[in-house]
């Protein structure tokens, strides 16, 4: 009886041997051909490309959204527009033209609110210097100056030692405004003091016709005043030396050289501070810091107009 089906026979070789299609000592034929499959993936496991080259192919095959966009975007309000001046030669012309445009508007508002500042202090001292019922209610109550100038310190410093206070509206507004009338009451009692109507219009007018030189003068020059902070703390030493001498000595001489050198570090003060302002030099005011820029030059040229007061009327 044959217990052998068709299904069981081993396939002959050429050679009728039914072992040599079998792999020697148990490995696979390296050499034997292996049968082919048609590969199917399944759809979640489908072949990635690499990360590198995903990258590629997204940056060279943009949507047509970034496509139709244009090539040059101006910079939006997050970039800081106060770059520095070494920064500037990196920039293309658009972006140093959009810089300017900016600038300009930051000094038009400065001297915007400036103006109205000196206006308003104006204003307040032509009672003092027209009346003389008012020249002698202010001269019989000297405890308002001093109020007025103790209480103008508080806005002062706010401003000057906590910027982000001098950068929101409206606070930032009401202590400039606060200070200024403050400081107006105190330059109301020196135009009371001279009791000159006059001589305080002289000295307003050379406070202006000065004020107006150094502006131009500092816009125009090559010369990097922003730079010159030692010579400014030793020239505020050598002045606050002078002070002390003078309320010691009591000279009239010493009290001219110290007004003198007063107007001299003032009007080096306005220099720096108006380059600040406008901007291109090594230091700058920040864009947002308008008050700032606004109070620095409005000290400068107050103090510089008491300074020339005060050396008109010594030498009346």
């Amino acid at each position: 009886m044959n217990y052998n089906n068709h299904d069981d026979q081993q396939p002959l070789n050429a050679n009728n041997n039914p072992y040599q299609n079998q792999h020697q000592y148990g490995h696979p034929d390296q050499y034997a051909q292996q049968p082919q499959y048609d590969p199917q993936y399944s759809p979640q496991y489908q072949a990635q490309p690499a990360p590198n080259q995903m990258h590629v192919q997204n940056q060279i095959q943009p949507n047509h959204q970034q496509m139709n966009q244009p090539m040059y975007q101006p910079p939006t309000s997050d970039m800081k527009p106060n770059t520095p001046p070494q920064m500037r030669e990196y920039m293309d012309e658009d972006d140093r033209e959009f810089m300017k445009e900016i600038r300009r508007g930051f000094i038009i508002k400065v001297y915007s609110i400036l103006v109205f500042c000196l206006g308003f202090t104006a204003l307040l001292c032509i009672g003092p210097i027209v009346s003389k019922s008012v020249q002698d209610y202010l001269e019989s109550n000297i405890w308002i100056l001093i109020t007025a100038a103790i209480l103008s310190f508080v806005p002062l410093c706010i401003l000057m030692y906590f910027i982000k206070v001098a950068r929101r509206v409206p606070l930032n507004y009401i202590l400039l405004l606060s200070f200024v009338f403050f400081q107006s009451i105190v330059v109301a009692y020196a135009c009371a003091s001279v009791g000159n109507a006059e001589l305080v219009l002289i000295a307003a007018l050379m406070t202006g016709g000065l004020t107006l030189i150094l502006t131009i003068f500092a816009c125009t020059t090559k010369i990097d005043f922003t730079l010159c902070w030692g010579a400014v703390f030793v020239l505020a030493g050598t002045l606050l030396l002078f002070g002390i001498f003078s309320l010691i000595f009591r000279s009239q001489v010493l009290n001219i050289v110290y007004v003198s050198l007063g107007i001299i570090v003032y009007g080096f003060y306005l220099l720096i501070d108006t380059q600040l302002v406008c901007g291109g030099k090594t230091w700058q005011l920040s864009e947002e810091d308008y008050i700032i820029g606004a109070l620095i030059l409005y000290i400068d040229i107050i103090v510089l107009f008491l300074k020339i007061l005060a050396l008109l009327s010594k030498n009346r």
